[in-house]
């Protein structure tokens, strides 16, 4: 059961939940209100008041039932919604959101097995031998934690460490695993660096049944119910598929880290008579020795471990190091203070000219340096001086918002900070200006559709000019939206206008989509199955009123409704 009153209860929901939004989306929904209602839903959930899950005799669940899946999807799966992120060599990283009702087992089931399950696993000092070669945990303490690895971006913001979901979660596992790096790192002199290829797509769900007889799980006697129900709920989440798990949920990380708790166990009987140590982050492993020579050997039987799981090293991406691998590229706040002084001002600033072109020269030479990571440093410092209106663009503002705008196409890793720079500069500006601005904005949108389409770079762009267009020129750019053919769900959020009867020809888009993907007359059951899902909880919760008789009728998940009605 669910210990509803456990100090960590709180916590460790919220941070599952955070586990379901990649960080660098933008605000799309009120999330927050979903979280705050989640106590509740947990509570009906125990109590079995919804008809969409099928629980064992001790309530844990172990399916879904009353799922009526897409036609265009395998029975009974439902479907999720892709983005794409950015490699750090610009590629495109497909990213997913998985559905919300589904989700919401994820949850509690893992707040259900948290003291039999990850307590024992994490907690017992008898088990550490286990995890210690991991820098991605999941749980530190008596709370879920997702997890910052050696490899991390590390940013600053006044001098403390930014993070994706939760500032404090995220300083203290980047500590703990610089700590782990380095004590395995020890005194050797060199370092071999081996990823696994395409490692989320290539996991197959059974595999996390499987793991419950191997070693060190058969030791520990963990219950088996949870690696059951990750094999079942990662196939259900992902079109019913078998092959490949959805990237960027704290689910798949979870599911993952244990399957390589696992290889970590195999590979540590391998090299426990050798000079060597090896540390893990997901799928990369690095090994120390004092023998190039003992790491290139190590490859081989890294490959026959990964065998066992239907794996495979990423030849292309094995890398050796002398003096071993520097873990993190690193922000430094003094430099950044010496070259830009008015990042440091207490009292209120007005940038100068000569500001300005300091603040272009450095960015330069980081580029040059390939030091991306400091330059978000730098972005991240001057949003939390403007937000507090420490700092002033004055006369120049113009220019820095041109500049800006044109970094992001210069590195799309810039695009995330450089719209949330771009949407503060939108909001202190006059009208006119701000005009402007998002005529700028808008001349780029083609270009951003042709070469960015589904990306974060898209949904960002979007983001913000629909915060500052008027509600005709918003409709208008919505039709010119749809006329792309790519329509994806969470570009389609940032068009939902607050008050009722304001999104009826939203509504038409997206039920005509469905209509064009699965049967005219069951559309309503199926519609919340689909990657529809996220503009309509949306639209119910900015717009009263029934469209089609359908957001507030009996087709519309009561689970749902419970997680977004006030």
């Amino acid at each position: 059961m669910i210990d509803f009153d456990a100090p960590n209860f709180e916590y460790n929901t919220n941070i599952l939940m955070d586990g379901i939004w990649y960080a660098d989306l933008p605000d799309i929904i009120d999330w927050q209100c979903i979280k705050n209602n989640m106590k509740k839903i947990l509570e009906k959930m125990e109590n079995q008041e919804y008809d969409f899950f099928e629980y064992d005799d001790e309530g844990f669940i172990k399916g879904f039932k009353s799922i009526c899946s897409p036609d265009y999807i395998r029975r009974p799966g439902v479907e999720a919604i892709s983005f794409y992120s950015f490699k750090k060599d610009g590629t495109f990283r497909e990213m997913q959101m998985p559905n919300l009702l589904h989700y919401c087992a994820f949850v509690y089931n893992s707040l259900f097995i948290f003291n039999d399950f990850f307590s024992v696993l994490y907690l017992k000092t008898e088990n550490e031998k286990y995890i210690s070669h991991s820098n991605s945990y999941v749980v530190i303490g008596e709370t879920f934690v997702i997890p910052a690895g050696y490899n991390v971006e590390e940013e600053f913001e006044e001098g403390k460490f930014i993070t994706k979901n939760n500032k404090n979660q995220e300083r203290m596992s980047f500590g703990e695993n610089m700590r782990r790096y380095h004590c395995h790192q020890d005194t050797y002199l060199y370092s071999a660096k081996i990823d696994i290829e395409s490692f989320f797509p290539n996991l197959y769900t059974h595999y996390f049944e499987k793991i419950a007889k191997y070693e060190p799980y058969c030791s520990l006697g963990l219950d088996n119910r949870y690696f059951a129900f990750l094999d079942m709920f990662h196939q259900r989440i992902n079109n019913n598929q078998t092959k490949g798990i959805p990237a960027g949920l704290f689910s798949s990380h979870i599911a993952a880290e244990l399957l390589m708790l696992c290889v970590d166990y195999d590979i540590i009987q391998k090299i426990e008579t050798k000079e060597m140590d090896y540390i893990r982050y997901v799928d990369d492993m690095v090994f120390f020795s004092d023998s190039k020579q003992e790491l290139e050997e190590i490859v081989s039987d890294v490959q026959r471990i990964l065998g066992k799981y239907r794996l495979r090293i990423n030849g292309t991406k094995t890398l050796y190091y002398i003096n071993s691998v520097s873990p993190a590229e690193q922000a430094n706040i003094v430099k950044t203070y010496a070259r830009l002084p008015f990042l440091e001002v207490e009292n209120k600033i007005v940038l100068q000219e000569e500001d300005y072109n300091d603040f272009k020269e450095y960015i330069t030479e980081l580029f040059c340096a390939d030091k991306i990571v400091q330059i978000k440093a730098i972005f991240s410092l001057m949003m939390k001086k403007m937000k507090d209106d420490k700092i002033d663009l004055g006369e120049g503002s113009e220019r820095w918002f041109c500049y800006l705008l044109t970094l992001a196409f210069q590195n799309v890793n810039l695009v995330c900070h450089i719209y949330r720079l771009l949407d503060i500069i939108m909001k202190k500006t006059d009208e006119n200006l701000r005009e402007k601005h998002l005529l700028r904005l808008k001349k780029k949108t083609s270009l951003i559709e042709s070469k960015y389409t589904e990306t974060l770079f898209q949904i960002w762009h979007y983001y913000v000019i629909t915060k500052y267009m008027t509600k005709g020129d918003k409709a208008n750019y919505l039709q010119k939206y749809i006329g792309t053919g790519n329509i994806n769900p969470i570009i389609l959020c940032m068009f939902v206008e607050s008050g009722k009867h304001e999104n009826r020809e939203l509504l038409s888009i997206i039920t005509d989509q469905m209509k064009k993907e699965s049967s005219e007359n069951d559309w309503r059951q199926k519609i919340m199955f689909s990657r529809w899902w996220l503009p309509l909880i949306k639209v119910r919760m900015k717009d009263s009123y029934n469209y089609y008789s359908f957001l507030r009728s009996t087709s519309f998940p009561d689970i749902i409704a419970d997680l977004i009605d006030d």
